[in-house]
């Protein structure tokens, strides 16, 4: 059960970070092809190494805020996770002999 909200919470996480990142590399893709041409490859190589630098990491009030809007996700779903899990979990119904019919 635990597990469940866990991995729900995790995949929402690197959901919402991953279209974050996403919209910050389509926003400077589309930045860069306003240039062209060598320009364009220069411009999409600074951006994809700075992307890559590990000192470029996000501001713990961000990442405090990330985590406040999964907790708030995760007590908004909960309910019904729980309710979906406990559906999930249960044994299947035994099927009806139909030759006694």
């Amino acid at each position: 059960m635990k597990t469940i909200i866990v991995s729900i919470a995790v995949t929402a996480s690197l959901i919402i970070v991953g279209d974050a990142m996403f919209t910050r590399l389509e926003d400077s893709f589309d930045e860069a092809t306003r240039i062209g041409g060598g320009k364009l490859l220069i411009k999409l190589e600074a951006t994809l190494d700075k992307a890559a630098d590990p000192n470029v990491d996000m501001s713990p009030e961000q990442k405090n805020k990330l985590l406040t809007d999964v907790r708030a996700i995760a007590n908004k779903w909960r309910p019904l996770i729980l309710e979906i899990s406990s559906i999930v979990s249960k044994a299947p119904d035994a099927p009806e002999n139909k030759s006694d019919k």
